[in-house]
């Protein structure tokens, strides 16, 4: 899978162009605060996943505009497509110029994984960025799971939004039982599909960090499912003996959306007892093999969204980062002084003050 032109208007500081990347990398050079992120995270909204920066979408149109405009033409093993996908006040979604009604038909018709240094949050940082890694990674890869997680996000929604009216207990009971009742059903399929795709990820993440690592250091990637259950019905239970705590603390205490990840070295927990180079080829790892099992579930190679990760990486673990994604499009944003070796055979883009070009202004 490959980008063959992307444009962009009134996107964040960018000057409305269209660039027409190459198929292996993708260097993007230029100072700090030219934009050189910006570009990366427009592609990769393209996915029709939230920003990797966490970003709102009334931040992205640029200053004194209500809405952007981003356009891929993307070719995949099977065919050639045209995504348009504009964000803001003005929000609408469209394959070869046909308005998509839902989500999940815009969703994994450009497949990428991004790396940036917000990624090594995956270790430090609190559970809802690992379990956003894992839904951005099984959305591109699953409409089925897209839809199901959408379900459910709207279900908890409710439930929360119940549990804090102020209305008869008979009334409020009957209306939780209901809204229960969906949660099990979606919330436990997404725990299974998590479960399966972390039990494949903890077996490729172990090998890469074994490489990274030199052998010095075991990764195991764990499962911490925020309810226990086995089955649907099983939750339901769970979740109705849960009801006086959430009744007390007005939100909803079980279920995927308490889930995390526990991540160990040699079963130490890497959150506390890892140093920042561990903590780096941790994240390394967990996004070299997100790019292979995305590819083993979809049959289409990812595009590889790097930004500004090099001075992140010593050489040693730069080299293996090439070297594992070599055979796919990349996009890379560095520094001018950081160009080198593999880098410097793909094709350039400058970008300053927000202009883009391919050669340096």
């Amino acid at each position: 899978m490959i980008i063959r032109e992307f444009g962009f208007r009134s996107f964040r500081n960018l000057e409305d162009a269209t660039i027409s990347p190459g198929p292996g990398v993708n260097l993007v050079l230029g100072e700090n605060g030219q934009g050189k992120t910006n570009l990366l995270e427009a592609i990769w909204l393209c996915t029709g996943a939230r920003s990797f920066r966490g970003a709102k979408q009334a931040e992205l149109p640029t200053f004194g505009r209500q809405s952007c405009l981003l356009e891929a033409g993307v070719a995949n093993k099977k065919r050639e497509i045209k995504l348009t996908i504009s964000l803001g006040a003005e929000k609408f979604t469209r394959m070869n110029g046909v308005d998509l009604p839902k989500k999940a038909d815009f969703t994994g018709n450009l497949i990428c994984v991004a790396f940036s240094p917000i990624h090594l949050g995956l270790v430090s940082g609190g559970p809802e960025g690992r379990r956003n890694f894992l839904d951005a990674s099984l959305c591109q890869s699953s409409r089925k799971y897209l839809d199901q997680l959408t379900r459910y996000r709207a279900y908890l929604h409710h439930k929360n939004a119940l549990l804090r009216q102020e209305i008869g207990e008979k009334e409020k009971n009957f209306l939780l039982d209901g809204y229960d009742e969906k949660l099990a059903l979606y919330g436990f399929a997404l725990k299974e599909t998590r479960r399966q795709f972390l039990e494949q990820l903890a077996e490729e993440s172990l090998l890469a960090y074994e490489t990274l690592s030199g052998g010095k250091e075991k990764l195991t990637v764990k499962y911490q499912p925020g309810a226990k259950a086995e089955n649907v019905e099983e939750l339901a239970k769970e979740l109705k003996a849960a009801r006086m705590t959430d009744l007390k603390n007005l939100s909803c205490s079980r279920g995927p959306h308490k889930d995390d990840v526990e991540l160990l070295l040699d079963d130490k927990n890497a959150r506390i007892y890892g140093s920042q180079g561990q903590r780096r080829s941790i994240v390394l790892a967990l996004k070299l093999s997100e790019a292979s099992l995305l590819e083993r579930r979809t049959g289409e190679s990812p595009v590889i969204l790097l930004d500004d990760v090099l001075s992140e990486l010593d050489n040693r673990r730069q080299d293996h980062l090439l070297n594992r994604i070599t055979g796919r499009q990349i996009f890379v944003s560095a520094c001018e002084e950081q160009k080198s070796g593999v880098l410097a055979e793909g094709k350039n883009f400058y970008v300053k003050e927000g202009r883009i070009g391919e050669k340096p202004f």
